[in-house]
């Protein structure tokens, strides 16, 4: 779990590393995908995947900041990117981004657009958690799996309409991979739970054991669905792929803190959701709006003040 400590008397802040987040990509530049960091591994330079306008998503970091990624429906090029290699028995790996799907057509059988893996690079060739669409009479259904043949949810989304997708995939060193694919219509849940049960589960097939990289894929002319993706977000947790750390920048009173109210001010405020003060947790606490929190203190004298995001845990 992230935090933020502000120290009496000291006034200092001292932020913890963001160990949990992997990668971020807002896409906050115009262009080819492969002149900004990413590298082609499939069909390089046939309908290169680039920049078009960003997206939007209510509380969701990534939101309209940037630019976004066209994902064609003509096939082409596919991308990808690396980050710290997760290999941990155990260890989960979540990304998260911005959808829309923008295809025109009534129906495409579909395929994935979407997946992460190793080792990355010009060779990337061994993928997991791979995300699909399809359109069914004009609405779309998203996909999961670990290969190439899906099992497609019963959830009908709304093509134009921008929705989050969040995806955890679980390193199992001897066997199934497990994989779950949220899409979520509005709101940021505060972790796995209050997201409620995924729209599909993979139980069935195994993935990777080492990933480090995450691609865009642009599929077959026949199967593959227009998409715009934006915001992409790899973490170790739920938190870090779907909330922006809060910061404290101070607070009143400093000392004194037994039954009173402590105003504090900092930034991303919105996603805390704990509050510490002299070691004890707040007896309650109002989220003003992203600058401040008003606190009541049932207990505790001084020490410190901090501020943890959702769900920290995944």
């Amino acid at each position: 779990m992230r935090k933020i400590y502000l120290l009496i008397g000291m006034l200092s802040l001292v932020k913890l590393s963001n160990s949990q987040l992997l990668l971020t990509q807002d896409f906050n530049y115009s262009g080819n995908l492969t002149a900004n960091g990413w590298i082609a591994h499939s069909a390089a330079g046939t309908n290169p995947l680039a920049t078009t306008t960003g997206l939007t998503y209510a509380g969701f970091p990534g939101s309209g900041i940037g630019n976004a990624i066209l994902v064609g429906n003509a096939g082409g090029e596919d991308d990808n990117i690396t980050y710290t290699a997760q290999n941990t028995n155990g260890q989960d790996v979540f990304y998260s981004c911005m959808i829309n799907v923008t295809d025109a057509a009534a129906s495409k059988t579909g395929d994935y657009f979407m997946h992460i893996g190793n080792p990355g690079g010009a060779t990337f060739t061994l993928f997991a958690a791979r995300v699909f669409a399809r359109i069914v009479g004009g609405n779309v259904n998203f996909g999961l799996s670990n290969t190439s043949a899906p099992t497609y949810g019963l959830t009908n989304f709304a093509k134009n309409t921008t929705y989050l997708l969040v995806v955890k995939y679980t390193i199992n060193t001897g066997g199934i991979d497990n994989t779950s694919l949220w899409v979520i219509p509005s709101g940021i849940p505060a972790n796995e739970a209050l997201a409620g049960a995924a729209e599909l589960v993979n139980t069935t097939t195994a993935g990777q054991d080492n990933i480090n990289a995450i691609a865009l894929r642009q599929g077959s002319t026949t199967t593959s669905v227009q998409s715009v993706v934006d915001g992409i977000r790899v973490g170790t947790t739920w938190a870090s792929v779907t909330h922006t750390t809060p910061t404290v920048t101070s607070f009143t009173p400093t000392s004194g803190y037994t039954g009173t109210t402590v105003t504090i001010t900092g930034t991303n405020l919105t996603n805390a959701s704990a509050v510490t003060i002299g070691g004890t947790n707040a007896a309650s606490y109002t989220v003003d709006n992203a600058t401040q929190i008003t606190a009541t203190v049932g207990a505790g004298t001084t020490g410190t003040v901090s501020v943890t995001t959702p769900g920290g845990s995944g």
